[in-house]
């Protein structure tokens, strides 16, 4: 998918829970019709994945004091804050077979 489309998950690993932060951006897409990067919402799922795909913004807005509190369910930092533990680097953490629809019919 990052190939492709350019997506990728911030701080990936951090994520403690990858399929369901993946099946939120799936329903903020498809079921609330937002663009996952400017939040501009559309009037269907359909729409939001063409202008995120023409637009580029196929990505997860991630950044801190705005965004962060609505992803932190999905992660977990407590690795990061400890001296001398360094937090792995799960390069399966998300692949090209991970289910997230960007197609539209």
């Amino acid at each position: 998918m990052q190939r492709e489309f350019g997506f990728f998950l911030p701080d990936k690993e951090y994520c403690v829970d990858v399929e369901g932060l993946l099946g939120y951006c799936t329903e903020k897409i498809w079921l609330g019709h937002m663009c996952l990067w400017s939040q501009r919402t559309f009037g269907s799922g359909d729409a939001a994945v063409r202008h995120m795909l023409a637009v580029q913004h196929t990505m997860i807005r991630y950044e801190e004091g705005a965004d962060i509190d609505e992803f932190a369910p999905f992660y977990d930092f407590t690795a990061a804050n400890q001296d001398g533990d360094e937090a792995t680097d799960d390069d399966d953490a998300m692949d090209d077979d991970t289910d997230v629809v960007w197609e539209t019919d």
